[in-house]
């Protein structure tokens, strides 16, 4: 016979395995966005790095110039030797 305390620690348990599965689904999807980040941030840089137009970067890159724009004047203001880092806190 199951006594109420054990039906407890059982659903507990079961609930906090669903939350761990959740929040590690959460993480890759979180983590994958920033990398798509990181990797805009970085071909922007050599697209600049070999002086190429605003719209030349944003159509190479396939990307909508709202999206392109903050990350070239981030490198304007800081410098295009400035870390990916530094330049995706300020996105």
């Amino acid at each position: 016979m199951e006594l109420p305390t054990d039906k407890l620690r059982e659903e507990r348990e079961t609930g906090r395995a669903e939350g761990r599965i959740e929040g590690r689904a959460e993480g890759r999807m979180e983590g994958r966005a920033e990398g798509d980040v990181f990797r805009l941030i970085s071909q922007v840089r050599r697209k600049m790095l070999r002086r190429k137009p605003f719209d030349e970067i944003c159509k190479e890159l396939e990307e909508e110039a709202k999206h392109i724009r903050p990350i070239c004047e981030a490198f304007l203001r800081k410098g295009l030797d400035c870390p990916e880092e530094e330049i995706h806190k300020e996105l």
